[in-house]
């Protein structure tokens, strides 16, 4: 029986395998015809035959494409924000079903199949109950199906949508199906997954790639506007326009967006800290020859994770876009994939729990310009900016850092993407590269060691002294690096750092143009910036201090050798009176206990060990430079010398 059930989950996984690397992408095209474009239904027939026929030639058998006029609710929406456009945006005016949480008859039902079997009436509005007797004439449901089920409890109750979810509050009633805009968070109330076929749920479960396509004319050109949504991680990509002056080539000028705007999607098979090992969707439909289709993702391509974590009945309950980490596609043989990890400083990369329920898959960043503003602001509270951090960018290759620019009073500083194509190192060719830096390193030393053997020997026998042999001296010969090992990335990856006074605060690895602001939220640095000042007034402090008093001692030490003992009195008492080290030390005790009481007020841990390391540099800077030897050497001095002049005179005539 063992055996047979590891039998069964071998051949489950490989037909899971299997599907994902041969199952084409399910596309659903809406498109929406602006009320300015001024063309024939046979072009407009005509325009859209055209279209599909370039689709399939372009992307072939890894798409299996559907075009559709958009839906009527959607056009306004679309046509006025198609930039900002959400999921939330396909949802807002769809019909939600909601059951009584509290009643006994509802406790048990969760799913749509469950409410169609055991609900005995769902209420709705007359409101409702129209819409939804046109959109059954359009699309008539089977009357056996859930769907049908559903559509044959319904009963009016007069008194709107609003009026019908006070008496689910009430446990009056013990389902409905209203709009989603009158849904409440009361726990009286439990929503379930509508899943009738016109909704986005549906599509969205049944499709991978929806394209929202608007076409249009303006001053002689006809205009299209692409946006791509993604269905399994609810990602919406960029919008791409372009315009052309004959709608015979709007097809062809179409299916052109399309395709940039179309992002290819990997799952993560496993990951560490640097390396991730990926699997192509649809990456054996691509034939070896098909080097131009869309589909197929690229060594040099630039992925983004996205984490999508799913319910008992498969609808998402967490979509989150991984921010400041990308995969670099590094090696591929068309299905499987190996890639170079990058995420912002202490962050976990891909690296996460894997089951049926959470899947983490990557989508092919689109850049759309050429410059992005990067926004630091404080954690957990996006309204405070932090102005002033140092923003530098580090070469993946050769680590020499550049200086970009500090963040203005909102906390944005322009970044722009650099004039040439980014080249990285793949992890097996670093690691590579390392091991043979390490034994070129031993190599040295031992050679060099073994050369400081011959000198010491002979410096024995001419009797020489030779200092000690020092490890820091040696010379290690660097490895080069072959250009043909590197990869070139198709989107240029940036290596941010952000310095807020004396602290690195963050690597982030960064994309200009994929987003206009990309924002990221780091620990207040406030009171370590207020720390630091102080300690560097401090420590200015601390020097002027030294300063004056090797001043004086050298001023007590000239009148002392030109005779003048009054003067060098004077000089001396001035010297006694400057700051020593104790009261120094007890100042600096009283700042760092004064800091450390408003990082426990303000809750604010993160900065105590940089904080700590400036107290301890400045202590041992009053340790070493603020003793007291220099007033007692100098005070000696001169009670000798008023001794001698004392017993010079007493001897005289």
């Amino acid at each position: 029986m063992v055996a047979w059930q590891f039998t069964l989950g071998s051949w489950a996984t490989a037909q899971q395998q299997a599907v994902w690397e041969y199952a084409p992408y399910r596309v659903q095209i809406w498109y929406a015809l602006e009320p300015n474009l001024n063309v024939t239904h046979q072009a407009g027939q005509r325009f859209l035959e055209d279209l599909q026929q370039e689709l399939w030639r372009v992307f072939k058998a890894t798409w299996r494409s559907h075009i559709q006029p958009m839906p009527e609710r959607l056009k306004p929406i679309v046509l006025r924000n198609q930039g900002s456009l959400t999921f939330d945006d396909l949802t807002r005016n769809e019909w939600v079903l909601v059951v009584a949480a509290d009643r006994p008859e509802t406790r048990s039902i969760r799913t749509f199949q469950a409410a169609a079997a055991s609900l005995p009436e769902v209420f709705v509005s007359p409101t409702t109950q129209a819409a939804l007797e046109s959109i059954q004439a359009q699309m008539p449901l089977e009357p056996d199906s859930s769907g049908g089920r559903i559509m044959a409890k319904l009963k009016v109750q007069p008194g709107g949508d609003q009026a019908i979810m006070q008496s689910l509050v009430s446990q009056e009633i013990l389902a409905a199906l209203v709009p989603r805009a009158y849904l409440s968070d009361d726990a009286k109330v439990r929503t379930i997954s509508t899943l009738l076929p016109w909704q986005s749920e549906v599509m969205l479960d049944n499709r991978d790639k929806l394209f929202l396509l608007v076409v249009g004319s303006r001053d002689d050109q006809f205009h299209a506007r692409v946006v791509e949504l993604d269905c399994t991680t609810r990602v919406a990509g960029p919008v791409v326009e372009g315009q052309i002056d004959q709608w015979s080539h709007v097809s062809r000028l179409t299916s052109r967006l399309i395709q940039q705007a179309f992002a290819p999607i990997a799952r993560i098979e496993e990951a560490d800290d640097s390396v991730a090992k990926l699997r192509h969707r649809a990456g054996g439909l691509i034939t070896p020859e098909d080097h131009g289709n869309p589909s197929r993702i690229r060594v040099g391509d630039l992925m983004q994770p996205v984490v999508r974590r799913d319910d008992q009945n498969g609808q998402p309950v967490l979509l989150q876009a991984l921010k400041f980490t990308y995969a670099a596609v590094t090696q591929s043989d068309g299905v499987t994939m190996s890639a170079n990890v990058y995420t912002y400083s202490g962050g976990p990369g891909l690296k996460g729990r894997q089951n049926p329920r959470t899947r983490r898959l990557l989508l092919r960043v689109r850049p759309v310009s050429q410059k992005s503003q990067l926004q630091i602001v404080v954690r957990g509270h996006r309204e405070r900016a932090q102005a002033g951090c140092a923003i530098y960018t580090k070469d993946w290759l050769s680590d020499q850092f550049q200086y970009l620019g500090r963040t203005d009073w909102s906390g944005q500083l322009p970044i722009a993407a650099p004039p040439v194509q980014v080249s990285v190192m793949p992890a097996s060719v670093k690691a590579e590269r390392a091991s043979q830096l390490r034994i070129a390193r031993e190599s040295a030393i031992q050679q060099a060691r073994s050369e400081y053997q011959q000198k010491l020997q002979q410096a024995e026998a001419q009797q020489k002294v030779l200092p000690p042999f020092d490890v820091s001296t040696v010379v290690v010969p660097d490895v080069p690096v072959d250009p043909a090992t590197l990869v070139t990335l198709n989107a240029p990856l940036l290596q941010i750092y952000v310095k807020s006074g004396d602290r690195v605060s963050a690597r982030l690895p960064f994309v200009p143009g994929l987003i206009g602001t990309e924002v990221a939220e780091l620990n207040d640095d406030s009171l370590q910036l207020q720390a630091e000042s102080m300690v560097r007034g401090f420590q200015g402090e601390i020097l002027d201090l030294v300063g004056q008093r090797n001043l004086l001692s050298a001023r007590v030490r000239l009148h002392i050798s030109l005779g003048q003992l009054d003067q060098a009195a004077k000089r001396m008492d001035q010297l006694r009176v400057l700051k020593d080290f104790n009261q120094m030390n007890d100042q600096l005790s009283l700042v760092q206990r004064n800091i450390l009481e408003r990082l426990d007020a303000g809750g604010v841990r993160s900065a105590q060990t940089q904080i700590d390391r400036m107290f301890k540099s400045t202590r041992d800077l009053l340790q070493k430079f603020l003793q007291d030897q220099i007033v007692t050497e100098t005070d000696d001095a001169l009670r000798q010398a008023v001794a001698a002049s004392a017993s010079g005179s007493s001897s005289g005539p």
